[in-house]
């Protein structure tokens, strides 16, 4: 009797193991570890730092080239810029002194007719 019972026993073990678990099938790809980089302090970037350039003196001595460079183009695009407007008014002021030049000798050539025309 005692061996029937000791059957049974390991019968119903079976049976509530088998209805413990609905999938008979083991998982092929188990996944023991869900997260292979654990992050202890959840404060830490998770994210890995990228790696430094190598060359940053010759990144910023690029990029200081560049800044002068475009400082002295544009200092010497004013200095045209100023020359070419300086020498447009000297132009235009020499055009009116001499239209008020042939101005003023068509006034006295006149004045010289008024005179003779007089006598």
């Amino acid at each position: 009797m005692k061996a029937m019972a000791s059957e049974l026993n390991m019968y119903q073990a079976q049976i509530n193991e088998s209805n413990s678990n609905p999938n008979p099938r083991p998982n092929p790809h188990p996944n023991p570890d869900p997260d292979p980089n654990p992050n202890p302090n959840p404060n830490q970037n998770p994210t890995p730092t990228p790696t430094p350039n190598p060359y940053p003196n010759m990144y910023q001595a690029q990029i200081n080239e560049s800044k002068y460079e475009m400082e002295r183009v544009t200092r010497e695009l004013q200095d045209v810029k100023r020359k070419y407007y300086e020498q447009k008014r000297r132009e235009t002021l020499a055009k009116e002194r001499e239209a008020l030049r042939g101005q003023e000798a068509n006034q006295e050539a006149n004045q010289e007719q008024l005179t003779v025309q007089s006598m």
